[in-house]
């Protein structure tokens, strides 16, 4: 299934008239601002539909689409540019992870309800259910955090050690750290 066609569909249902550049969808906005969707911000699972979209100013907004025909939009919290590293629908919950200026989030939706939990670091990892993090101020660098999904409850930490007999390898977000469908 094109979720491309999927996505530009939806929006020409808005009034919207977007179209296909390499692996962006674009569009203009009422006040003639450029407006995109990476084809690498959208997940489409079970008749639900979510992306991120931004415009030339920083302006961010992250969509989802229900197969019921509901919809919700929530813009990220931020104070400059933003970048997606994840949008994935996981059971009933979209799972969103960005990174801002200053932090990176990790958010769950569910039920139009967003909850996000934050951090200050580049390096995770993800398996099945859990992230894996370090952040810039741990005084040892061999300590993992982690948090469950959907919950986003913060587990007892653990080491670099034990994290690598389970098959877990951190890695910066900066680089091409690939979070999806991790089970």
């Amino acid at each position: 299934m094109d979720v491309t066609k999927i996505v530009i569909d939806r929006l020409k249902h808005e009034g919207i008239n977007a179209t296909c550049n390499e692996s962006m969808i674009v569009w203009y906005d009422d006040f003639n601002d450029e407006c995109h969707i990476s084809e690498v911000d959208i997940d489409y699972s079970n008749g639900k539909l979510a992306w991120f979209q931004s415009n030339y100013w920083d302006k961010h907004l992250l969509r989802l689409f229900y197969n019921n025909g509901e919809y919700f939009s929530w813009e990220p919290i931020t104070n400059d540019s933003c970048d997606c590293h994840l949008i994935e629908w996981y059971n009933d919950y979209l799972v969103f992870v960005y990174q801002e200026k200053h932090d990176n989030y990790i958010c769950v939706v569910k039920d139009k309800v967003v909850t996000c939990f934050n951090f200050h670091g580049v390096e995770i990892t993800r398996k099945k259910d859990v992230f894996y993090y370090r952040e810039y101020r741990l005084q040892n660098l061999n300590i993992l955090k982690r948090i469950k999904l959907p919950e986003l409850i913060q587990l007892e930490s653990i080491t670099v050690e034990e994290a690598a007999k389970d098959g877990i390898v951190i890695a910066n977000i900066d680089y091409p750290n690939d979070l999806r469908h991790k089970q």
